[in-house]
């Protein structure tokens, strides 16, 4: 049986060989693998100089071995000096200056190390060979420990600045734990209890190859961060703003991301575990043999879809799965702008000549109806009022009431198409958004409170809260953007039954503009919502309401080179915001 004494070294020799060797193969043109080979193969010096002197009888030749080993020992300092500049970042410079100067203190430690008696005598014990340190010993190895330690320091303030990122951080700490466990093993083992004259099997090689191989595999295993792959990999994941999830063979969720974590309103960890199939229904069906992302909706916690892409990639062998999902509500978004402005285009095509070939025999319809309408008054003056004829041209004088109305209405249909015929800025001249509003919701009101009837019984006037922003002058058609804000005052009043409360702030950012309008009504429902702003749909019932006037402010704000956006959820009311450019 191999004693001890050889069988740990002996460990310490093969195990350092083969992960130098693995380290450097990997890539030798890297200067952080050429250098952790280099403190692997100097550990390895040492070692096999301890399994040496451990084999031989002749005290002479265990004191030169003892001796030789100081080549593997001292070199570790300026080695581990050099693996931190590659890793320091903004210290690098610094760090790097003080490698050659290291290299030097440790040549002439070595030199005498060599040439004086630092470790004498060497005597045999029943465990192995001793040795007795003398007061010279403490120059060498003072020269040793010195770079190591000034690596401590370094390090420790390095990270104390950086900021590094929590596992980074984590990981970065557990290594510098180890290291230094690792320099107060050796210090002991090597120094401290040989100094009181208590002699002991040397585990200082054991302690510090076990921290070389650790981080030779992390290196071998997950590419050049010196600090936590695993972690940093993580790290890097939780930028991402897509979302990446890795999938169990059982298709479970084994890790997501935090930016799927927040497309799925998820805390931390709550997905771990759950089937995918639970927050992407059909994923694996739809991705299997799909060469590009598929579009579907992600299941969020409460309930509700949301637009994404999912890419899948397999991963390893066996193989599992990652799913890469992508936020589409922009991409969405702008596509249904698209659509919707491709609609109000071909509407415009034709906006004019509709209009000329309706707006003109209405009117003239209209000037006929009020003239004939004028003739039967006149006609119903002349009769007693006691005369059965007054009461029935009465009666039908209502019948024309109803048919200039709906003329009117016509007319104003056809006034609304043609509105569409508009093309390009708008912007006549600076004007102060908070007038326009004010006076647009004036009108509005009045209106609303007029068609309800006065008198005792008549229903409370409707309530729209104003809160107004300090605004620079925006350059804009006063009379367009008056009648965007009447649409959406008169459609909150509408939608609240005439009740309110409508709400109307404005305000206005660096760079842009805002007119808000929210109500408390039922809301919009999400098949609504997707055709709004379509030419001529309308929820309301039949002769109420022309479907144009969303798709006109739609049309009358992007024109402004502005932005009408909505916002609603069934049962919760909805908002509108307006936003135009200043300048």
């Amino acid at each position: 049986m191999i004693p001890f004494v050889i069988a740990l070294p002996l460990v310490c020799v093969t195990i350092s060989t083969i992960m130098a060797t693995a380290v450097v193969a990997r890539d030798p043109g890297l200067r952080i693998h050429r250098g952790l080979g280099a403190l692997l193969a100097a550990t390895a010096w040492w070692s096999l100089c301890e399994v040496l002197w451990q084999l031989q009888d002749d005290a002479d030749t265990v004191q030169k071995l003892v001796r030789l080993s100081c080549l593997g020992w001292m070199s570790l300092g300026p080695v581990a000096l050099s693996i931190f500049a590659e890793i320091a970042g903004r210290p690098r410079l610094l760090v790097e200056r003080a490698v050659p100067i290291a290299w030097a203190c440790a040549a002439v430690g070595v030199g005498v190390y060599l040439s004086s008696p630092v470790v004498e005598p060497v005597f045999s014990e029943r465990w192995g060979w001793g040795y007795t340190i003398t007061p010279l010993f403490f120059l060498p190895y003072a020269i040793a420990v010195t770079p190591p330690i000034g690596v401590l320091m370094l390090w420790r303030r390095f990270y104390a600045l950086r900021q590094a990122a929590g596992g980074e951080r984590r990981i970065s700490t557990m290594l510098f734990a180890s290291v230094s466990v690792a320099l107060a093993v050796t210090l002991v083992s090597e120094v401290a209890l040989p100094m009181l004259g208590i002699q002991g099997p040397h585990v200082g090689t054991a302690s510090i190859t076990l921290v070389a191989a650790v981080s030779a595999w992390q290196l071998h295993r997950y590419g050049y961060s010196l600090l936590s792959p695993a972690a940093f990999s993580r790290e890097i994941l939780s930028t991402l703003d897509d979302g990446v999830v890795l999938l169990y063979a059982d298709t479970t969720v084994r890790f997501a991301n935090r930016a799927l974590e927040e497309l799925a309103g998820a805390g931390p960890g709550a997905l771990h575990g759950r089937p995918v199939e639970s927050i992407l229904p059909d994923v694996l069906d739809r991705v299997a043999g799909a060469s590009d992302a598929v579009e579907l909706e992600l299941v969020r916690h409460d309930g509700s879809p949301l637009p994404v892409a999912v890419a899948a990639v397999r991963l390893g062998s066996p193989p599992s799965t990652a799913l890469v999902v992508r936020d589409l509500r922009e991409i969405w978004s702008l596509r249904d702008r698209a659509v919707t402005g491709g609609r109000l285009a071909t509407v415009g095509e034709l906006s004019a000549a509709i209009a000329r070939e309706i707006e003109t025999p209405a009117e003239q319809v209209g000037d006929e109806l009020q003239e004939f309408r004028r003739r039967w008054a006149e006609a119903e003056c002349r009769l007693p009022a006691d005369d059965p004829l007054a009461a029935k041209l009465a009666e039908h004088e209502e019948l024309i009431d109803e048919s200039l109305e709906g003329v009117e209405r016509v007319a104003a249909i056809a006034r609304a198409v043609g509105s569409f015929e508009g093309e390009g800025a708008c912007r006549d001249r600076p004007e102060d958004l908070n007038a326009i509003v004010e006076a647009a919701l004036r009108e509005t009101e009045a209106a609303a409170n007029a068609s309800r009837g006065g008198g005792a019984s008549a229903a409370p006037p409707a309530r729209v809260e104003r809160s107004f922003g300090e605004l620079p002058p925006v350059r804009c058609s006063a009379r367009e953007i008056g009648q965007v804000v009447a649409n959406l005052v008169r459609n909150a009043l509408d939608a609240t039954h005439g009740l309110g409360p409508v709400r109307v702030r404005t305000g206005a950012s660096r760079t842009e503009a805002w007119i808000e309008v929210a109500d408390e009504g039922p809301g919009i429902a999400p098949e609504v919502r997707e055709r709004i702003f379509d030419p001529f749909f309308t929820t309301k019932p039949a002769g109420e309401g022309t479907g144009l006037g969303l798709p006109l402010s739609f049309h009358v704000v992007e024109r402004h080179g502005g932005e009408l956006r909505i916002e609603s959820e069934p049962g919760v009311g909805a908002r509108f915001e307006v936003r135009l450019p200043l300048g």
